[in-house]
């Protein structure tokens, strides 16, 4: 009788899988058949132990049956989303319209700082001064320092008392010059941005920013023009435009897109992307005054899994489990959402009455509005999380990042739509590692902390918002990313010197987040 008919393979529960020793019976006892089949052998027992000949080819036969029962169930089991993983997880829930995210890369702003003239390149190359992540311009055509762009920083250097000076964009002059106060180059940098927008008449069209604390750089006004358009030097006397005394503005940077040259999620702080890698004659300093667009790692199994499942949610209409499934599965970009109901006629946990809060991680603003828009109930305000603050609000309610604005209706009427992003909460992760040489010679120090951190870091990129941070998990990224490790202790904390390995409670509003800076790693003495 063959495992067909004992009931293996696919049956109406599904794939049933013989085991090894299921193998082995079912050969000896063919293998018995062909010889009671023969008249001149029929009913003599045949030798089939491990140690015959018999016995041997049935083993040899049936490990190579096992390795074909196994593909089989492995072709199997890659049909079904639950059951696939890798390509074939991609290929099953393409099923239900859902395809696997690849990886993007982190974005940018770099202003550029040099001689007046100097042409910027595309695809010019600046280093982070953290972790050595390396972004290129995508953009730079007709972007020429001191002459056109649309976003120009001023950087005020030293400065006296009783200095005056004034400023020219595009042929408009302010009304007044102006007299520089005895005042620190920080608040003198307040003061200008305060008087810079006092002339609305003359400046109309531009946005003036303060951007302090520049590393390396001395602190600095952002000129933005709001409709798009070119800034020009012309007038704005800036490496001579303060008479008197000390005074004088320098640097007129220039602002440029640029992108990582990895995939994946390289988060650069404010003022960190600051090495030149493409030298340039005439190009001395670049600096980016905002901190990157985090792109995305490919997509795990885990969580395309997750978004399959949840997809399968958008026939319920506008409830919470649809809205959040269309936010994930329609908006590009879109890597959580999480949405919270009040559907009583008094507020409830911060929530006003009859309102949605929409926490979402990634994508467009006006996508993600538009999105709730369409998918929400009428008669259900989308909430923006202002004054989210209880402590006994939904995921938490230590106050995410909030947006409003306007999405427009099939009939032309504009319609306000809120949602929230999830406030980061800094974790401090550090680590007590004892090496062993049981298994050869340890690496060295440096090496250790640096796969060490590296793993870390790895591990809470994977975190998504309201997933708690919690010590134990860090040992097998750990582990398997470093090897030569014994002993290994992990203390986290929420601010810097964590001694405790107590689990760390994020709420559906607020993402653990984590940096280099905040990983300290102390390698002892290796141990036999």
């Amino acid at each position: 009788m063959s495992l067909i008919a004992k009931g293996f393979g696919i049956t109406a529960t599904g794939f049933v899988m013989p085991r090894l020793t299921d193998i082995i019976t079912d050969l000896t006892e063919n293998y018995q058949a062909i010889n009671d089949a023969n008249p001149v052998t029929a009913g003599d027992p045949i030798d089939t132990s491990p140690d015959s000949t018999y016995g041997q080819e049935i083993g040899v036969q049936a490990k190579a049956l096992m390795d074909l029962w196994e593909g089989f169930q492995t072709a199997y089991n890659s049909q079904y989303p639950q059951t696939a993983s890798g390509a074939s997880l991609s290929n099953a829930v393409q099923f239900t319209g859902i395809t696997r995210l690849q990886a993007t890369q982190s974005t940018a702003l770099i202003a550029f700082f040099g001689v007046d003239g100097t042409a910027i390149s595309t695809g010019t190359i600046v280093a982070s001064s953290v972790d050595g992540e390396t972004f290129q311009t995508t953009d730079a055509s007709g972007d020429t320092l001191g002459v056109s762009a649309t976003a120009i920083y001023l950087q005020v250097a030293a400065v006296g008392a009783g200095d005056t000076f004034n400023i020219t964009l595009n042929g408009r002059t302010p009304s007044s010059s102006y007299t520089i106060p005895a005042l620190s180059i920080t608040a003198l940098v307040s003061a200008l941005q305060t008087w810079l927008a006092g002339q609305s008449i003359a400046f109309g069209g531009f946005t003036f920013t303060v951007v302090t604390g520049a590393s390396g750089l001395a602190d600095t006004v952002m000129i933005t023009s709001n409709t798009g358009a070119i800034i020009t030097e012309t007038g704005m006397a800036p490496r001579s435009g303060i008479t008197g005394g000390n005074g004088t503005i320098i640097n007129i940077g220039t602002e440029l897109p640029a992108q990582a040259l990895n995939y994946g999620a390289i988060d650069e702080a404010a003022c960190t992307l600051t090495v030149i890698v493409s030298p340039q004659s005439g190009l001395t300093a670049a600096n980016n005054y905002a901190e990157a667009v985090v792109g995305q790692a490919v997509e795990t199994d885990a969580a395309l899994l997750l978004r399959q499942q949840n997809s399968l949610a958008v026939s319920g209409g506008g409830n919470t489990d649809a809205i959040q499934a269309r936010l994930i599965n329609d908006v590009p970009g879109v890597t959580y959402a999480t949405v919270q109901l009040n559907d009583t006629d008094g507020v409830v946990n911060g929530l006003p009455p009859h309102s949605i809060l929409c926490v979402v991680t990634g994508g467009d603003p006006q996508a993600i509005a538009q999105e709730i828009w369409e998918a929400k109930s009428a008669g259900i305000t989308a909430y923006s999380g202002a004054g989210y603050n209880s402590s006994t609000a939904p995921f938490g309610g230590t106050g995410a990042s909030n947006f409003l604005g306007t999405v427009t209706d099939v009939s032309g009427h504009s319609q306000i739509i809120g949602f929230a992003r999830p406030t980061a909460v800094p974790i401090y992760v550090a680590i007590q590692v004892t090496p062993t040489t049981s298994l050869g010679a340890a690496p060295s120090s440096a090496v250790i902390t640096s796969l060490i951190t590296a793993a870390v870091l790895a591990y809470g990129e994977s975190l998504q918002p309201g997933e708690d941070v919690v010590a134990g998990r860090f040992f097998a990224p750990i582990y398997a990313e470093c090897a030569g490790l014994g002993l290994l202790v992990v203390y986290i904390k929420t601010s810097a010197g964590p001694t405790s390995a107590a689990t760390i409670s994020i709420s559906g509003a607020n993402q653990a987040t984590f940096s280099a800076a905040n990983i300290s790693v102390t390698v002892e003495s290796a141990v036999s």
